[in-house]
């Protein structure tokens, strides 16, 4: 029991050593991948995968929310349900509180806003019923 205790402080040195030898050199394990998102999935994106993530479609679809806002929730089950109606769509989400340079960078008015971008420019916004055949077929 002794010698398990032992191990198990040594290995828990190690790795917080190790943890910081990469934070003294500034060196951050990498992000995950915005190129891969499993087909009928929303791909939640940050502001430095953004511009990258819509170059790669060529049409792309973002849903701009806050945690707090009682419409976003409302919209995301039905924006959820668009992505498995129709799996070929790259769709993806960018919580607004988390990414404040997003909201400045695409003039963004409100929440919830639905932007459709195309060739990596944005294309549209939407301005239909929050329904789930409207916004599917706003792509």
């Amino acid at each position: 029991m002794v010698l398990l205790g032992i191990t198990a402080l040594v290995g828990g040195c190690v790795i917080f050593l190790i943890f910081r030898l990469y934070a003294k050199r500034g060196r951050q394990p990498p992000p995950p991948d915005p190129s891969f998102a499993p087909p009928g999935t929303i791909l939640s994106v940050t502001g430095d995968q953004m511009k990258a993530w819509v170059q790669q479609h060529d049409t792309a679809g973002v849903l701009f929310y806050a945690p707090w806002c009682t419409h976003c929730h409302q919209l995301l089950p039905t924006y959820e349900d668009a992505a498995k109606q129709r799996p070929s769509l790259a769709l993806a989400k960018v919580d607004c509180d988390a990414h404040p340079q997003l909201v400045s960078l695409y003039g963004l008015r409100g929440v919830p806003t639905l932007l459709r971008f195309r060739g990596g420019q944005v294309d549209a916004e939407y301005e239909g019923d929050r329904t789930l055949n409207d916004i599917a077929q706003f792509f």
